[in-house]
């Protein structure tokens, strides 16, 4: 369900909380995020929360018109349930482009707008309702190229999503032998039998 990719990644045990950075990205379903640093909060080995910033970007693939609907602000914050994002906090400076269907799913033009603060639900990873604080916005009628429009700091690289392994793991080494394969130090055996005499 989960997945992500950076070039560094720190884990605190005792937290739970993945700091990763260095180009990291997330994968959930149809949503990728990016941004220059995402902190990961695990609570009992769940994905409860994940914080970006500054200036992440998170994509979204329409699962049936292929379409990609965009979000980005100063600061990203998205929740879990079930192992799955179920809604997108992004302030300050949000932005959304959002892509819009007609009665028969097809393509019908896209709602491009900027707010102080932007909420996004999601379900099953489809987005089904944007909330936004004071915004301005425009619609954008249905037009060929509408489907390229693309807010500034795109990222959308679904080819580097880390795919699970089909084979379990296999030991590089032989296991260790239920008996020693070796004999131990003379020295030792005399200074361990000197303990047991000293008890």
């Amino acid at each position: 369900k989960f997945s992500s990719l950076s070039d560094t990644l720190l884990y605190n045990s005792d937290t739970e909380l993945f700091r990763l950075r260095g180009d990291p990205k997330a994968w959930n379903k149809n949503i990728q995020l990016s941004g220059p640093y995402i902190f990961v909060q695990l609570d009992s080995s769940e994905v409860q929360s994940l914080t970006s910033y500054p200036e992440p970007f998170a994509v979204q693939e329409d699962t049936v018109t292929g379409r990609l609907n965009q979000i980005k602000g100063d600061t990203l914050i998205a929740d879990f349930k079930n192992g799955n994002i179920s809604k997108i906090r992004i302030h300050p400076n949000s932005e959304v482009l959002y892509h819009i269907t007609n009665e028969n799913n097809e393509p019908d033009g896209a709602f491009e707008s900027t707010s102080p603060k932007t909420v996004v639900i999601f379900e099953n990873g489809e987005m089904v309702e944007a909330k936004m604080g004071k915004n301005q916005g425009l619609f954008l009628p249905e037009y060929t190229e509408l489907d390229s429009r693309r807010l500034e700091g795109f990222i959308w690289t679904p080819e580097l999503r880390p795919e699970k392994p089909t084979i379990d793991p296999q030991p590089t080494l032989p296991p260790i032998p239920a008996e020693r394969p070796f004999e131990l130090p003379k020295r030792f055996v005399e200074f361990m039998e000197s303990l047991k005499s000293d008890d």
